[in-house]
């Protein structure tokens, strides 16, 4: 099986013309590995079939091109390969999809259109919430919804920084991601449960001397019963699969904060997450609170188009600065990074 040229395929591929709002997508995925000899071909979508290149690396079982097919063809699509011994491999396919409708990431989010009191049914007082996860965006998600409705948030990346935030600051609830580097989500949520038993010795640590056993819920994107019955054997008290909607959080709170919402949040809270103030101008004076150094770094990692690196410096910014984050964060998270490139650009010369 030989792949088509991208012209070819344009042609042959089955576009419904009824429907004005459908395109066609064409993906291409190259390397420069062992490539597949010409009498592999045939069999090369098989089950459970490798070819000599893949038998040599060791890796996989035979499946993964095969589950791969059956996407692309799930999706009205085809994918073929082309491919010279010594040289590398490219797969093709194409796909059917329809535009999507203009909307914004809050929109996207789905959160309530206002605010209201959150209040705790057995009286008031600020409640610690320690969010475990490695995945930054994640992160800054749940911080800036947790963070406006008034909770203290602490951040681990991993569940061996979980442990020590957890002995130093006695959160009331983690949120855990399961699947973390360093220690897992399994095992570090085990640490804490053997910790907390300690509690009940005669001579319990000082750390741990008034605390009340930490509710931990489980964030993982598993939809599967035995990974959910897993979790619950770890230690921890429920279960949020990804990607978590808001009233799913909001009802984690509920339940093992004893709190009250109202049944609508504050319409403040999609313009605070993600929009600065009112007649905030960015412009090249904006990015001067941080050191030309870092304007340099902003200006690389944008114009590698990585939303993940420029998010990380975005959060080295002070947050007294909150204007210059929400909007610095607004060009990344709508991928604008010819705009941050030209603004990075043009700051970092003036500052070398």
């Amino acid at each position: 099986m030989t792949a088509q040229p991208i012209a070819d395929q344009l042609n042959a591929a089955p576009l419904d013309c009824s429907d004005p709002s459908s395109q066609l997508l064409f993906f291409e995925v190259e390397d420069t590995g062992f490539g597949i000899a010409a009498d592999e071909m045939g069999e090369l979508f098989e089950p459970f079939k490798q070819t000599r290149s893949g038998q040599q690396s060791q890796e996989g079982t035979g499946l993964g091109l095969q589950i791969s097919r059956r996407f692309v063809q799930l999706m009205s699509g085809e994918i073929t390969v082309r491919s010279e011994l010594s040289q590398g491999s490219c797969f093709c396919f194409y796909i059917q999809v329809k535009l999507a409708e203009p909307g914004s990431m809050t929109t996207a989010l789905n959160f309530p259109s206002t605010l209201g009191h959150v209040t705790n049914k057995l009286g008031q007082g600020n409640h610690r919430i320690l969010i475990v996860e490695d995945n930054l965006l994640n992160r800054l998600l749940l911080n800036k919804l947790l963070s406006s409705l008034g909770f203290e948030i602490q951040e681990a990346e991993n569940g061996q920084d979980a442990i020590a935030i957890w002995q130093q600051w006695q959160p009331h609830l983690i949120f855990m991601d399961m699947y973390m580097p360093i220690l897992d989500g399994y095992k570090a949520t085990q640490k804490i449960r053997d910790l907390e038993k300690k509690h009940n010795s005669p001579q319990p640590p000082a750390a741990l001397a008034s605390a009340c056993p930490t509710k931990i819920i489980a964030l993982t994107a598993s939809v599967f019963a035995e990974q959910r019955q897993e979790s619950f054997s770890a230690g921890c008290d429920d279960f949020v699969t990804k990607p978590f909607r808001l009233e799913e959080v909001l009802e984690m709170l509920s339940k093992h904060l004893d709190l009250q919402f109202p049944d609508v949040l504050p319409e403040a809270i999609a313009p605070h997450l993600k929009h600065p103030e009112p007649g905030y101008v960015l412009d090249a004076i904006a990015l001067t609170v941080m050191p030309p150094e870092w304007i340099a770094q902003l200006h690389f990692t944008a114009s590698q188009g990585s939303d993940v690196e420029s998010l990380k410096l975005i959060a080295q910014i002070p947050q007294e600065h909150r204007s210059l984050i929400q909007a610095l964060e607004n060009l990344v998270e709508k991928y604008q990074f010819d705009q941050l490139v030209t603004l990075t650009h043009s700051t970092h010369l003036e500052n070398p």
